[in-house]
């Protein structure tokens, strides 16, 4: 299947390179060009390309703009990013127009290929110096293994004793740890890591330990009961960036991610809805995650295929 890309850059070297790379394959047309805002706009519009790639720096319009605009007009465009700035609130705010990618320029040519193939079938893509799960050029096509592993507890004392464990092993390691659970869960975790001799305060100083209530984050992301995609992605890139770049290691491990808080309340198809988001999320960042589920939960009171609903959402599952 061949796939139209209209590219937009102010610079023509540029766009005579992308253009000329894409040409040597056989799943590329480049059916536009466009060296300002507001023509990428309007050729966007009219030709519908199945794939956008988009500068930021480009006269009249900058580029997080023309994104905005093109997607208020057709929200199902595809977009990726392809630009020199890499400082984290410019990625953020180009993302969070609901752009599906970003790739800084020094890194296209390890990097642009694989992110087309991404967005194209559906996924999203951020570059490796920004947090993402970039597979190495000179490997197989297998995408470097994620973990999204989901186990089942007797009782909260050894849910958050599992939860210490990780933590624990993911900031010795000097990788970045993010917990989203309720108050009290939290507060359970922190004296745990304490007592094990975990200086947590620093960690938090540091932005690589991230505990955030699971409450604040449904009043945030979760609209009508369910899981709002766009509002998922606003509050997940920020997170997952900032607590990649503060981790010397890059990697993030979570736990909890609210999902089974959801699924504590009734919220089956919710909370799978949520662990599906966060799946992609890992596919995305080099973020592995760990959720944890009381036996007297989904076991007991979701019925039907729930139970084999949620752990097909997951990479590995430990039975109680």
């Amino acid at each position: 299947m061949i796939h139209r890309v209209l590219v937009v850059d102010d610079y023509e070297p540029w766009r005579r390179h992308v253009a000329s790379t894409l040409h040597d394959s056989s799943r590329w047309q480049v059916i536009g060009e466009a060296a300002d805002g507001s023509d990428a706009i309007q050729q966007a519009i009219a030709l519908h390309p199945d794939l956008i790639l988009l500068d930021i720096g480009l006269p009249t319009l900058n580029g997080i703009e023309v994104a905005r605009r093109i997607l208020a007009h057709d929200a199902g465009l595809k977009i990726l990013f392809v630009s020199e700035h890499h400082a984290l609130d410019i990625v953020e705010a180009a993302l969070c127009t609901g752009g599906r990618g970003y790739v800084c320029k020094s890194d296209a040519g390890r990097e642009l290929s694989q992110a087309m193939e991404v967005i194209v079938t559906g996924g999203r893509f951020i570059g490796a110096r920004l947090g993402g799960r970039v597979r190495p050029r000179t490997s197989s096509d297998t995408a470097p293994a994620r973990r999204h592993e989901v186990a089942f507890y007797a009782d909260q004392a050894g849910l958050v004793d599992e939860w210490a464990r990780l933590a624990k092993s993911a900031l010795d390691a000097r990788n970045g740890f993010i917990v989203i659970a309720a108050d009290s869960s939290q507060q359970k975790l922190r004296d745990l890591l304490q007592q094990r001799g975990m200086d947590v305060d620093r960690a938090v100083r540091d932005s690589r330990y991230v505990a955030l209530d699971a409450f604040e984050m449904f009043s945030t992301l979760i609209v009508d009961e369910w899981p709002n995609e766009t509002r998922f992605w606003k509050f997940a890139i920020p997170l997952l960036m900032t607590t990649s770049a503060a981790a010397p290691r890059g990697l993030v491990v979570a736990c909890g991610v609210g999902a089974p808080v959801l699924c504590a309340q009734g919220k089956a198809d919710a909370a799978i809805r949520l662990e599906e988001l966060w799946d992609e999320a890992c596919r995305m960042f080099d973020l592995d995650i760990f959720c944890g589920y009381l036996t007297n939960g989904p076991l007991k009171w979701g019925g039907g295929d729930t139970f084999d609903r949620l752990c097909a959402v997951h990479t590995a599952v430990h039975s109680p």
